[in-house]
């Protein structure tokens, strides 16, 4: 948020989630606040005019997807994603003013398992569950062209931060002793939330378009990621979790024991500096 503040933008953030939170200010920087509003499919006037006028959409919206995946948790993951993104569409086309931008999460699962393939922007999908809704995902975002908006798609790594997402999980697992999930040779793209937020900024001011990758230049495996959080909280890892006791989960494994070895080709052609570009330094910082 602050990198947003410091270009001088506004955010005014609208939850899918009702009652969850009260409606009006919830986060301050100096004179000027982020207000917090929540929606309904069903009903978008209570945040249409929240948007008309504005400089860009940015959706990212999604059911967790940790969790057991059962055919309800499934739905959640998939609408969540989908028919938010839709709404959306369905508001701008109703709009006096609409935002000459519409940026909109994705993720890395799009790719599925594909061993050690290096992955660009430019490489095919894969197969299996997740991938279908962010192919799914992302044909709603790009709709907005439709409508005279700019459109981009961020395929997310796992997104490292200090509140919240997978690095807390991850954390827990190294803490008790936790270090290889499966073979523990399956890449696992990742990226610091700081550069997560400097890659929205940019795609905003340099009116980037198509799909792009928002993982770290560093390729790294299940196996390193776990041995570079042992390091930094000084806890062995002495357990290991066998592939055939991850594949009970069902569809959720696929996330674990999956391999993408996926390169932010473009975002490296066109310059972006990571502050985080390694492991390493995204430990240090969030640890």
């Amino acid at each position: 948020m602050q990198e947003l503040f410091a270009r001088g933008y506004t955010p005014i953030c609208i939850g899918r989630k009702l009652g969850t939170s009260k409606q009006g200010l919830v986060y301050q920087d100096g004179d000027r606040g982020i207000s917090r509003y929540t929606w309904d499919m069903l009903d978008t006037l209570s945040f249409r005019r929240q948007i008309d006028g504005a400089r860009a959409v940015i959706h990212l919206a999604g059911e967790p997807v940790a969790g057991l995946m059962t055919p309800w948790k499934k739905k959640r993951i998939l609408d969540s994603r989908v028919k938010t993104a839709d709404s959306l569409i369905n508001v701008l086309q109703s709009l006096d003013h609409r935002p000459p931008f519409f940026i909109s999460a994705s993720a890395v699962g799009y790719y599925g398992n594909r061993g050690d393939t290096v992955l660009s922007e430019s490489s095919d999908p894969g197969k299996g569950f997740l991938s279908d809704v962010c192919m799914a995902w992302e044909e709603v975002a790009f709709k907005a062209e439709k409508e005279g908006c700019r459109s981009s798609v961020l395929r997310l790594g796992l997104v490292f931060g200090r509140n919240g997402g997978i690095l807390p999980i991850l954390k827990n697992l190294v803490k008790v002793g936790v270090g290889k999930m499966g073979p523990g040779t399956q890449w696992w793209p990742w990226i610091h939330v700081e550069d997560v937020t400097r890659i929205i900024v940019q795609v905003l001011e340099q009116e980037w378009q198509g799909p792009i990758n928002a993982v770290a230049p560093e390729s790294t495996t299940q196996m390193t990621i776990a041995n570079g959080l042992s390091a930094a909280l000084n806890r062995k890892t002495v357990f290991q979790i066998p592939e055939f006791m991850l594949k009970l989960s069902g569809d959720l494994s696929s996330e674990i024991l999956n391999s993408k070895k996926v390169k932010p080709q473009a975002l490296l052609n066109r310059g972006f500096v990571f502050n985080y570009p390694t492991l390493e330094q995204a430990l240090a910082d969030l640890m």
